[in-house]
């Protein structure tokens, strides 16, 4: 991949985590970034670098998990830091089901009692996840599966950081892939004696 490749795929990936209109799936990553903008801008040399890795998309995808949307291209094109969140995120994707089991082993026994929201505070799992004890990957599949985050959002009360994160949380849904049926066993099996 070239450096304008790189950059578009960048440009994409930033577009479709950032807005709340673009989709990355539905328009195919096809973005408005000219080779006349790339050339003008002053970080080009980095999209280069970006272009010689292996798996740019799983690359930027793997960082923007991990350090958040709003990410230039800098602190990843060279970066040892860069290269760790992306061995991280494709060994917990390659583990999938065995890492979902064990955070759900952190979880508190009483299934809802993780979900619930007092008095407009973070719920437990979403304190958990956004603190990294257990991985954005497990809760994408449990809202995929139950669908709280509307009731969080009707009940937490916190108008900052709370709707990032689920808008971060939200735009990666598509990217993880799960069975589902496989994962709703786990999840009874887990919380089966309440």
């Amino acid at each position: 991949m070239n450096g304008y490749e790189a950059y578009k795929l960048y440009v994409a990936m930033k577009n479709h985590f950032n807005s709340t209109t673009y989709d990355y799936f539905k328009y195919g990553g096809k973005t408005r970034a000219s080779l006349a903008t790339f050339e003008k801008r002053p970080d080009r040399h980095f999209f280069n670098v970006l272009g010689r890795h292996k798996d740019c998309q799983n690359y930027i995808l793997a960082n923007i998990v991990e350090s958040g949307p709003n990410l230039w291209v800098g602190d990843i094109a060279n970066e040892q830091h860069a290269e760790s969140n992306y061995i991280k995120w494709k060994s917990r994707n390659e583990a999938l089901t065995y890492n979902f089991t064990n955070d759900l082993d952190k979880l508190l026994p009483v299934y809802n009692d993780n979900l619930l929201v007092n008095e407009g505070q973070h719920p437990h799992l979403l304190k958990m996840s956004m603190s990294k004890e257990i991985s954005m990957e497990t809760l994408v599949i449990l809202n995929d599966m139950c669908g709280f985050f509307r009731y969080w959002s009707r009940n937490i009360t916190d108008p900052i950081i709370w709707p990032k994160y689920k808008l971060l949380v939200k735009k990666y849904r598509p990217f993880v892939n799960f069975d589902q049926e496989k994962m709703k066993k786990i999840v009874v099996s887990k919380f089966k004696t309440q």
